[in-house]
């Protein structure tokens, strides 16, 4: 991912957007999202797409910005634990 100043990443900077202006939060969030996704292969774009898509549904069903981001840690965990099962399985059995 290039890093320039729109995509750098300063968490006090990010949380004080987030608290004064939502609106602009999720605007700058988004098109660093958009930087990262089009700075990837061709080949994966549309499976982060697909992802981003999940993450953000997960967001939006969410109750508040917690919920949220436990869900989305949620499906991070279940992704992690799904390929070390594949590992193990594939390790054991070859």
């Amino acid at each position: 991912m290039i890093n320039d100043e729109r995509t750098a990443f300063d968490f006090d900077q990010w949380m004080d957007l987030a608290k004064k202006d939502p609106e602009g939060f999720e605007k700058k969030r988004k098109e660093v999202i958009k930087i990262a996704i089009d700075n990837a292969s061709q080949k994966m774009q549309p499976r982060l797409n697909g992802l981003q898509w999940c993450i953000d549904a997960k967001i939006k069903a969410s109750k508040n910005p917690m919920d949220g981001c436990l869900k989305v840690f949620q499906m991070m965990m279940d992704s992690i634990y799904r390929a070390c099962k594949k590992f193990c399985v594939t390790a054991i059995f070859n």
